[in-house]
């Protein structure tokens, strides 16, 4: 993995209430080709803000699992990291 993953990865779990180092993560990983994996980590920020089974919110967890079932399986988001 690249060092900056590492890094962004670190400061997610050092912060697991602030949605913001998962948005510039996503970024990130935009910016370096990765589109399903940054509009995961998107689609699951939104997603935690709506109410518990809102429309908007199961909306948006469908969708997390489309975009989950194109993720490569090598990703940290399917290891378990």
């Amino acid at each position: 993995m690249h060092p900056e993953a590492d890094a962004f990865l670190d400061a997610i779990f050092d912060h697991p209430d602030d949605d913001t180092p998962r948005l510039v993560y996503a970024d990130w990983l935009q910016e370096h080709g990765q589109e399903n994996y940054a509009r995961f980590i998107r689609l699951q920020c939104a997603a935690a803000h709506e109410k518990l089974w809102s429309e908007e919110a199961n909306r948006l967890w469908e969708e997390i699992g489309r975009v989950w079932n194109r993720l490569d399986s090598t990703h940290p988001a399917k290891d378990g990291r």
